[in-house]
């Protein structure tokens, strides 16, 4: 059985409703968001909205936000680089990762981020400082290839976790 389940499948966005066997899936089948090229993440926020973190047309990075009721999308936000992870507070508040990447040969920034309940995007954390500050995988910190790449992030009450897949960590 498939219970609420949502996969990316090429560049929409599919909800798997309740159903037996393939044919029951089939029926409960629906695109709920589009326009969306290379998705990279998802994570649902509260009154039935669905948070969508995506590299973005003509690469354009975006994070929208889908009203799974009504279908209505609005961008939220429109990250400076790449944002594979997202996750959302039961508040509303939206967590996300950013890497601005510098080039094959050089370490771009890395952040942790936020979006409030207005809007208004922060910056929580500077992940490559952190790596290079605490160095979770004993690499050393001036390696050319001591890097932060922040891919996933659970935002909890009280504390908020970030998996660097660069860092071999989680923080």
């Amino acid at each position: 059985e498939v219970v609420g389940r949502d996969l990316a499948v090429g560049d929409r966005l599919l909800q798997l409703g309740r159903g037996f066997g393939v044919e029951a899936r089939r029926r409960a089948e629906r695109v709920v968001h589009r326009g969306n090229s290379g998705g990279q993440a998802i994570a649902f926020g509260p009154g039935k909205s669905l948070y969508v973190a995506s590299a973005g047309l003509e690469g354009k990075p975006s994070i929208d936000k889908v009203n799974l009721a009504t279908g209505k999308v609005r961008n939220v936000t429109t990250p400076q680089g790449f944002s594979p992870g997202i996750d959302v507070r039961g508040n509303g508040r939206v967590l996300f990762t950013v890497s601005e990447g510098a080039g094959p040969e050089e370490q771009g920034p890395t952040y942790l981020k936020r979006i409030n309940a207005s809007g208004r995007v922060s910056t929580v954390a500077d992940m490559l400082a952190i790596e290079r500050r605490l160095n979770p995988d004993g690499q050393d910190p001036n390696a050319p290839d001591a890097e932060s790449n922040p891919y996933s992030v659970l935002a909890l009450p009280g504390r908020t976790i970030v998996a660097d897949a660069a860092g071999n960590s989680l923080i």
